[in-house]
């Protein structure tokens, strides 16, 4: 990797979340940084310090070498020093409620090397390309009931506009993920506004109960899916046959001949339910997104969907 001299770039902005939300990826500030300081130290006021890496060959390099890069952080993702503050309070809050160990990490994303692998393989079957191929039918089947339903309710709208995210792109990661942990269809909509709270904390006001305040309904909600996550692995514990999903294999896993602790359980429990359900979201959100925008390349596809999805 070279470390470029970079020249005066600090009027560059790549850390506002309302810039991104208002206009986009700032393809044109990435560009520049590769041309002119592919790797550049970018210190913003309100923000920790950090290295903008934008070449591919040197992202590569990064990502391969974990003998010198680390993952664990604190920092995941840009974020505010005000934001990485209320993450450690939060940390600190569920330390002392549940008798926690603040240092530990939220999940395994924040690991690195062998520690992140250990955790990680404990679910890796459950997604390896047979597994997935044993889903397939069923994953094919369930995306075309979503999009017929979805196709209806716009014949239904009658040239009105129709939200996107909650008529279609919620609902095939949301039943697959609560598929994979085998978790009762009568959960999903509460799994739903649980993991929308975590992930989009503007949305509270939808989730509102008479009277309570946005911090009740963040404190209700969040007390509600934690009493769930300890359920669901007390349900799993008391099997008497160890099952096949993603929850039963967490649960009954163990590393170096010891159980998860509870403190990496719930860990682990959020973190397939949050990834599951969220990214994959915002993936059909915004692949619908770009075709609109792009109505060639839209066209093209409709017309030879069988030759050019693959």
């Amino acid at each position: 990797m070279t470390i470029m001299p970079g020249p005066d770039l600090d009027h560059l902005d790549i850390v506002d979340a309302d810039r991104y939300v208002e206009r986009g990826y700032p393809f044109e500030t990435w560009d520049l940084l590769r041309e002119r300081a592919p790797v550049y130290r970018v210190e913003h006021p309100g923000f920790p310090p950090f290295w903008a890496v934008t070449r591919y060959d040197d992202v590569r390099t990064v990502h391969s070498r974990r003998d010198i890069f680390i993952n664990g952080g604190p920092i995941l993702r840009i974020q505010s020093n005000d934001a990485l503050a209320a993450i450690k309070r939060f940390q600190g809050r569920q330390a002392e409620r549940y008798g926690w160990d603040p240092e530990v990490p939220l999940d395994m994303i924040y690991l690195d090397g062998s520690e992140h692998f250990d955790m990680r393989r404990l679910t890796m079957r459950g997604f390896t390309p047979a597994a997935m191929r044993r889903l397939e039918a069923d994953l094919a089947d369930l995306a075309q009931r979503f999009v017929a339903d979805f196709m209806t309710q716009v014949r239904d709208a009658g040239g009105e506009p129709i939200d996107l995210v909650s008529n279609l792109s919620v609902g095939v990661p949301l039943a697959t993920i609560c598929g994979l942990m085998d978790l009762p269809r009568s959960d999903w909509q509460r799994i739903l506004a649980w993991t929308d709270l975590l992930m989009f904390p503007h949305v509270a006001s939808l989730y509102v109960q008479p009277g309570e305040t946005a911090s009740d309904i963040r404190r209700r909600l969040g007390r509600e899916y934690y009493e769930f996550r300890c359920d669901l692995i007390e349900d799993r514990r008391g099997r008497a046959e160890p099952g096949d999903d993603l929850a039963s294999l967490v649960v009954g896993a163990t590393i170096d001949g010891q159980p998860l602790s509870e403190q990496e359980l719930d860990g682990y429990i959020s973190l397939l339910i949050a990834a599951g359900n969220e990214t994959t979201r915002n993936a059909i959100t915004g692949g619908v997104k770009a075709l609109l925008e792009h109505p060639a390349e839209r066209d093209r596809l409709a017309a030879d969907p069988d030759g050019l999805i693959e």
